[in-house]
This record gives C-alpha cells, structure tokens and sequence, in this order.
C-alpha cells in the first residue's frame, strides 16, 4: 500500500516539475521589451524628487458633485501631468484631491506605488472608467515598483480623485500623458 502511494507522489511530481519546465523555458525564449511609457513611469519614481500633494478629506459626507464643486476652485489642491517629479499624497484610509487634464492627450496614465483603489469623477460625479487597469509582464518589465496603473482615454478638464488604502501612510502616485515630451520640446 505505501509502495502505491509514493508511486502517485512520484508521478504527481514528474507532471508538475514537466508542466513547470514549459512555463520557464517560455520565459527563457520570449524576450519582453517594456514600454516606453513605463520606462518613463519608473524613472519619474524612483528618480525624481517627490512633491507633497494637497489632498481633503470628506469629513463632512458630501456627495462626490457637492465634493467637486467645493474643491474645483483651488487650483491649489490640482494635481497636473509631468514628469518632473512625483506626487506623494498622504492618506487616512480615503484621501481626495483633484486631477487636472488641461493637456490635449491620446492617454493619460495614472500610477501608483502601492495597492490602492483609486477612483476619478467628473464634475457631475459619475465615475470614470479606465481603458485599461491591468498590468501586464510588458509594464513590469518597465517598472517594477508600480502597483497600480491606469489609463485613461478622453480626459479633458477637471477631475475629482478619490484614493482609498487602509494599510499605508503615504502613497507614491505617478501623472503623466503620452505626449508630454511633445509638448516639453515645442
């Protein structure tokens, strides 16, 4: 009877370590190339100096429109796309700040050093969705400290922000849109 089961276990093993053989010789063969963007990303990151963002909170339980149209008008509290440095945005479990899209873009990428779900809402408060949430083994491989990457498609004004993690203090949090070089270098 033992005799049986260590030969399943044998078994079990050679398929599992032959399953895995394929995966890795897939890594070893297929080179992955990041992104530019990315590159970007990781360097604005880990490279540049950090600026403190003006952020709120909503002690007082406003909708997200009556949120926006309070703070739409401090430009202090407007966080704008650059590569020059990155935003650090304190948080106590949910944060909120402003977003400014006043670039004409094709994308604009938001990313974020840690695990945190991150919300924009236009002026009526309805949500906007990103066209693209996931991270793919591309990105990785132009930043490796991203945890979080968004893009958005069709961003032109203001926008309200919500950030929410109960588990840090500070989050690290990257703006900037795909032509931005264009733009430095006219």
């Amino acid at each position: 009877m033992r005799m049986k089961l260590h030969f399943v276990q044998l078994i079990y093993v050679l398929i599992v370590l032959s399953g895995c053989g394929d995966v890795l010789s897939d890594y070893e063969t297929n080179d992955i190339h990041p992104l530019n963007i990315d590159e970007i990303i990781c360097l604005t990151l880990n490279e540049r100096q950090s600026i403190n963002a003006n952020i709120f909170m909503n002690e007082d339980s406003l909708t997200i429109k009556d949120l926006y149209e309070q703070h739409s008008i401090d430009t202090n509290l407007f966080i704008s796309p650059t590569e020059e440095h990155h935003w650090s945005i304190s948080i106590d479990s949910t944060s909120y700040f402003m977003l400014s899209a006043s670039e004409v873009a094709d994308s604009y990428f938001v990313a974020l050093n840690f695990s945190s779900e991150l919300k924009l809402f236009n002026e009526n408060g309805n949500l906007i969705t990103p066209i693209n949430d996931k991270i793919s083994l591309q990105n990785v491989a132009g930043c490796s400290n991203i945890r979080v990457r968004q893009v958005y498609s069709g961003l032109n004004g203001l926008y309200l922000a919500s950030l929410y993690n109960p588990n840090v203090a500070i989050v690290n949090l990257i703006f900037i849109n795909d032509n931005i070089n264009m733009i430095e270098n006219q």
